[in-house]
């Protein structure tokens, strides 16, 4: 179990928060244009795998023009709690 706690990354509302407390209709929308990575969904629960944000936090950072390849998600398992 650890193990896959170690490949998803956050739920709905840490996604949210990560946006800069973006509301849930934004993520809708930006998950609809291809602009953010779509959750993978178990009944109601909305999952991120850690790989996917890494991503597109990297991909956000380049856009940006900034050197390096910005914050990270590391040390956050699922359900946003650290390790």
């Amino acid at each position: 179990m650890e193990d896959v706690k170690n490949h998803l990354a956050a739920q709905r509302s840490d996604v949210l928060a990560m946006l800069n407390g973006a509301s849930p209709q934004t993520l809708r929308r930006l998950i609809k244009a291809g602009k953010f990575p779509p959750p993978i969904t178990f009944g109601r629960a909305r999952i991120w795998p850690r790989a996917a944000l890494e991503q597109w936090l990297e991909r956000e950072w380049a856009s940006l023009g900034l050197p390096g390849k910005g914050p990270t998600i590391a040390g956050k398992t699922a359900g946003g709690a650290a390790k």
